[in-house]
């Protein structure tokens, strides 16, 4: 910002009698000063510095087209040599300065969006997280209040013995599973269907336009897919499963219970299994 500031002065230097050269080595220290900087962000090769290099040397641009008056007098230029300079390098500065801008705006917009995905998605399986999974509740339970015949389903389930997995293979090991069975769960369902991680190695799956035995058979299926495959280190990995459906205006905490409770009744009979709570 210093060498920026040094450059918009530029034109106040007047080139004539006995400081004229003086002035024309000034500028040509703060010109090599500048492209200097521009190389330096070039080698660093960071998105946001990217965005300075044509800043800084659309900065130069104008410049040196405020000080052609003095630099024309200095080397003798004719008019309209400095008037054609002049328009140039007003030209190409203002082209250097929006491409600067629109390298900043994108990144900028990057960021942004990166940040909107942080907040929506589990970083370590990349499915939604918590926030998404009740923004998506509130929606699909709203529509099925509103609308008699649309029902809303959900699975939720618990990998078996996870602490024991984490305890004999690591830590690593234990998130090798959890990615896993996240990759399972996504081949085995539908497009429209949502896959949550809720907390630690608790699952949910949101089904809109699905009936409890829609949602039975859905848990079902995943079960034994869980079952037949080697997840990480676990030879023997299973999960055990609660299927409940939406009741029309009820709270979503309520909803939510049921499903954690048909989870414990499936744990409680011996795992690997799944539990449908029934109207």
């Amino acid at each position: 910002w210093a060498m920026s500031a040094g450059c918009w002065l530029l034109g106040y230097f007047p080139a004539r009698e006995e400081i004229g050269y003086l002035s024309l080595a000034f500028k040509g220290c703060l010109a090599a000063m500048g492209i200097a900087g521009m190389f330096l962000l070039g080698a660093v090769r960071k998105a946001e510095h990217q965005a300075y290099i044509p800043l800084f040397a659309g900065i130069l641009c104008f410049a040196f087209a405020f000080s052609t008056d003095s630099m024309a007098e200095l080397v003798r230029t004719s008019l309209w040599v400095k008037i054609i300079g002049e328009r140039m390098l007003l030209l190409v500065g203002f082209a250097l300065v929006l491409r600067g801008l629109y390298l900043w705006s994108r990144h900028t917009m990057q960021i942004n969006d990166k940040l909107a995905r942080l907040a929506t998605t589990d970083e370590l399986t990349g499915v939604a997280n918590r926030r998404q999974l009740m923004h998506e509740l509130k929606k699909q339970t709203a529509l099925a209040s509103r609308q008699s015949g649309n029902m809303v389903s959900a699975i939720m389930f618990d990998v078996d013995h996870f602490k024991l997995i984490n305890d004999e293979h690591g830590h690593e090991e234990g998130d090798k599973v959890l990615k896993d069975i996240t990759r399972l769960a996504n081949a085995e369902l539908r497009i429209e269907d949502m896959l949550a991680r809720i907390g630690g190695e608790e699952f949910v799956v949101l089904l809109p336009s699905t009936g409890l035995n829609g949602a039975a058979q859905s848990a079902e299926r995943l079960r034994k897919a869980v079952k037949r495959t080697q997840l990480g280190a676990a030879e023997h990995a299973s999960a055990s499963f609660g299927v409940a459906v939406y009741k029309p205006g009820e709270p979503i905490a309520g909803f939510l219970k049921r499903l954690d409770m048909a989870v414990y009744k499936s744990k409680k009979a011996g795992r690997d299994r799944v539990t449908v709570d029934l109207p």
